[in-house]
């Protein structure tokens, strides 16, 4: 099963490591969402910067969800590229107004 190759991976970090990992970059994410929230117009273009957010929390919580609930590490590496994906995408459009904001995403990519 899934979860036995899960288990027996050497090179697959621990959960605590995980956690700490993504508390991390969940707090600079927000810290990030914050700072464009507050100081940029709510234009099209800001409002086109929150929908990849709120894509980018989702796809965020279910690689957690295929990776730690279900074990399919085929699933999460897919979802996690395209994770990366939409990140760069957020750091490309965000750097155009704060270069701040934007290096919040680092930790993403």
């Amino acid at each position: 099963a899934a979860s036995d190759v899960y288990k027996r991976q050497a090179f697959i970090p621990s959960f605590s490591f995980f956690a700490w990992i993504w508390g991390f970059i969940f707090i600079a994410t927000t810290m990030s969402l914050l700072f464009i929230w507050n100081r940029f117009r709510h234009d099209a273009y800001f409002w086109l910067i929150m929908l990849l957010f709120a894509i980018n929390a989702c796809l965020h919580v279910y690689w957690n969800y295929l990776f730690f609930g279900k074990h399919q590490l085929g699933a999460a590496l897919i979802n996690v590229i395209i994770l990366f994906l939409i990140t760069l995408l957020l750091f490309t459009l965000i750097k155009k107004r704060s270069f701040a904001a934007a290096i919040l995403l680092a930790p993403y990519l």
